[in-house]
């Protein structure tokens, strides 16, 4: 969790801001997948997860 924390924060730091539900996002994945044993699986997690929560629901409150 540590690493995939890191990494998120490299991600902050080069871009100098991001959507904290976006890093949150991919803190997420990083650690289910750590668990489940995906972390060598096939890339696209994000996107297939994405087809279970539209857009059309809208961005979570602050």
């Amino acid at each position: 969790m540590v690493r995939i924390a890191e990494e998120q924060l490299d991600v902050l730091r080069a871009a100098g801001r991001a959507p904290l539900s976006d890093l949150a996002f991919e803190l997420a994945i990083g650690v289910v997948s750590e668990v489940v044993g995906l972390r060598y699986g096939r890339p696209g997690i994000r996107r297939r997860l994405e087809r279970f929560f539209p857009e059309e629901f809208g961005e979570p409150a602050d």
